[in-house]
C-alpha cells in the first residue's frame, strides 16, 4: 500500500481492524482464530513460551516440586513459618473404604498411562510436522 495514497492506507487500516475484531471473537468462541491456524508453528512458538513465563512468574497451577524450586529464599522461609500447609486425609485410611480407594487409584493409573501414551504420540507428530503446521 506504499505508493497508493493516504486514502488507501486508511481503508487498509480499517479492514485490518475489522479482521482483528473477527479474530478476537473467534478466539473467544473457539480458543483460536483463523489467522492462528494459517501459521500454527509461529503461533505456538509465541504462545508456549509466554504461557511458561506466566506460570513461572505467577506460580499458579504449577506442580509443587516446581513451585518450591522457583521460590526465593524469602518465600520459602515464609512458608516454613506458616507450617508449610495442612494435614490431608484420604479414603484408604478407613478400612471400610480401602477397597474402593484401591480400585479408584488403579483406574487413575490406567488413565494416566493412556494420557502419557497419547501425549508422547502427539509430541512425536508435532516434532515431525511442526514447521508444516499452516493452512
Amino acid at each position: 500500500m506504499c505508493g497508493l495514497g493516504e486514502k488507501n492506507k486508511i481503508i487498509a487500516r480499517i479492514k485490518y481492524f475489522r479482521k482483528c475484531c473477527r479474530w478476537s471473537l473467534q478466539r473467544i468462541a473457539r480458543g483460536y482464530a483463523d489467522c492462528d491456524k494459517w501459521n500454527m508453528c509461529r503461533y505456538l512458538q509465541n504462545l508456549i513460551p509466554d504461557m511458561l513465563q506466566d506460570l513461572r512468574d505467577k506460580r499458579h497451577g504449577s506442580p509443587g516440586f516446581l513451585g518450591e524450586k522457583l521460590q526465593t529464599e524469602k518465600e520459602l522461609e515464609e512458608n516454613r513459618k506458616r507450617g508449610g500447609g495442612g494435614t490431608m486425609h484420604f479414603m484408604d485410611e478407613l478400612p471400610v473404604y480401602k477397597e474402593i480407594s484401591d480400585r479408584y487409584f488403579a483406574e487413575e493409573k490406567k488413565i494416566e498411562a493412556y494420557r502419557n501414551t497419547s501425549k508422547d504420540e502427539a509430541m512425536d507428530m508435532l516434532k515431525e510436522y511442526f514447521f508444516s503446521l499452516w493452512d
